[in-house]
């Protein structure tokens, strides 16, 4: 009824407001609608959605932005229709959706044919670097780790944990898409297990936000080089358990969106394992509600010892090309082999001493 949204007011003093704008209107009727849509609210709250609108993005979606002030219709299942909503601010994005096969099944009418919301949620909308997209399109693809098993798999090993370590790494549009790649490393507080956001690190430094790019890169030539990199995060990680999270993404987040037929999907392990891969390198930082910071990385930055103690579970033999890991590796691996042929080798080298032992007793 009216009166069950409109509690402010009352037959005797209509039409006085009592709100201040109709900014503060919109903060308030998410109020309103807790009272009966109280998991819808709980999920928003913890979106990227909701940061922004806190941070004062009038644009930013809530509860009536999406579902309107009072014509609030049933959510429908027409999928074209369900999109729309997400198209009128991220217009791009809905233009590369229409260049794959995910939009051509939606024109083909299957019914699992996924919508912006199969992948990024309704109400709790995460940012992408956090949101664990590829658990969405598991969802759909359930047989998705026993197939890539068939081909991706370290001889003669073969375990899907081989696969889970390539699905936490990179994400499925990295291969599903024949676009421009990048290596990004995210900062990340290990304690409170997210993002260190840009407010966090300015607050580290003593710092505005804005000046956090100074104190990355230091000599301001546009770039972040090893040294700088190793300094920022060994200032950083004096005051917060913190490193830096790594993965293989598209360099334009618009192009996730044109996935490929299958058919198309890189399959070729030396795309990425091979000093000649091409990747555009990023340091990312968050920001609470807006696009997250993003600063050029050398490449040599993630070929550099330097890298070792602030990259969390990411090399790529022959890319992140980190020579002291190859050497170290080879030599454990020489070990490895030399401990059994030096020991079969001395057995055989001993075995007339053993013989006249054995013969003596």
């Amino acid at each position: 009824k009216c009166t069950e949204c409109h509690k402010e007011f009352s037959v005797t003093q209509h039409p006085i407001r009592t709100f201040e704008s109709v900014a503060d209107y919109r903060t308030k009727a998410k109020d309103v609608c807790n009272n009966c849509h109280q998991d819808a609210v709980k999920k928003y709250d913890i979106s990227i959605h909701a940061e922004a609108f806190k941070k004062g993005n009038q644009k930013s979606p809530d509860c009536l932005k999406c579902h309107d002030y009072h014509k609030v219709a049933l959510v429908t299942k027409d999928k074209s229709a369900s999109s729309e909503l997400c198209v009128k601010c991220h217009n791009e994005s809905g233009q590369a959706f229409k260049l794959s096969i995910h939009q051509k099944a939606i024109i083909d009418g299957k019914q699992n044919a996924p919508t912006c919301a199969s992948c990024h949620n309704f109400h709790d909308v995460l940012a992408t670097n956090i949101a664990k997209l590829g658990d969405s399109c598991i969802k759909c693809h359930k047989d998705v780790k026993t197939n890539h098993n068939k081909w991706l798999w370290n001889p003669p090993v073969r375990l899907t944990t081989f696969v889970d370590t390539h699905f936490n790494s990179a994400s499925c549009a990295a291969c599903h898409t024949t676009v421009n790649k990048a290596i990004y490393l995210t900062l990340f507080d290990r304690d409170k297990k997210k993002p260190l956001t840009e407010s966090e690190v300015a607050k580290i430094f003593g710092v505005d936000p804005k000046e956090v790019k100074g104190k990355i890169d230091t000599n301001k030539d546009g770039k972040v080089q090893e040294q700088e990199l190793w300094q920022f995060m060994s200032l950083v990680k004096s005051k917060v358990k913190a490193n830096l999270s790594g993965r293989i993404d598209v360099l334009n987040p618009n192009d996730a969106h044109k996935i490929e037929p299958k058919s198309k999907a890189i399959k070729h392990c030396e795309t990425c394992h091979s000093p000649a891969a091409s990747f555009t390198a990023k340091l990312e930082i968050n920001r609470e509600g807006q696009k997250t910071a993003k600063f050029d990385l050398e490449n040599k930055a993630l070929n550099s010892a330097y890298a070792i103690p602030n990259i969390k579970d990411f090399y790529i033999l022959g890319l992140t090309k980190i020579k002291i890991l190859d050497i170290l590796f080879f030599i454990a691996l020489l070990g490895g082999i030399a401990v059994p042929v030096g020991h079969l080798i001395l057995r055989i080298l001993t075995a007339p001493i053993r013989r006249k032992r054995r013969g003596g007793k």
